[in-house]
């Protein structure tokens, strides 16, 4: 990590779920105003393709509240997936997930839409050392109860890298609201 300065890489239900259950924008603003100068600070990071998960909609009257928001307000600027580095994490991801038997067949197919962030995620806080930021649960699997959907925290947990919810990251930020 850059200046031993933990930063953050949100997935894209740490923006879905507070956004829909605990912080709307109309009663909780100051939540997306330190979001945001966590971004612009560059202790909050994004990828271009949870950007790409959450700004589908191109006619504007079929973008929800969120879209609006990152495209009007929002100041991060997204994590590239096209670099090199991430490239060759990514296809160290895929094939992980091809070869460990604690993942079945079916958990290396879904990862491997490319409209699936999931593993981008993960390539990209390899690379960079980030800490990613999700909802996700851990599952209890192994290779007597493999698995057909991976979840972040565990691939996570199968590379070393570190992962938090929205709340922990919020503490280790000290948000005040």
């Amino acid at each position: 990590m850059n200046n031993d300065v933990e930063k953050f890489l949100i997935d894209s239900n740490a923006f879905i779920t507070p956004h829909r259950n605990y912080y709307q924008f109309s009663f909780a603003p100051t939540f997306w105003e330190l979001l945001n100068q966590h971004c612009s600070s560059g202790k909050i990071m994004t990828l271009d393709m949870v950007m790409g998960e959450l700004c589908r909609e191109k006619e504007d009257e079929k973008k929800d509240d969120m879209q609006i928001w990152l495209e009007s307000s929002f100041t991060g600027i997204p994590v590239s997936s096209k670099t090199q580095d991430v490239l060759t994490n990514y296809a160290i991801v895929m094939n992980h997930l091809q070869i460990d038997d604690k993942y079945l067949e079916d958990a290396a197919r879904e990862w491997s839409d490319v409209k699936v962030a999931d593993p981008w995620l993960i390539a990209v806080a390899k690379t960079y050392g980030y800490t990613i930021v999700s909802f996700e649960k851990r599952m209890s699997i192994s290779s007597r109860n493999p698995t057909k959907r991976a979840k972040i925290p565990n691939i996570c947990d199968d590379f070393g890298i570190k992962y938090c919810n929205l709340f922990d990251m919020m503490k280790v930020l000290k948000f005040r609201m």
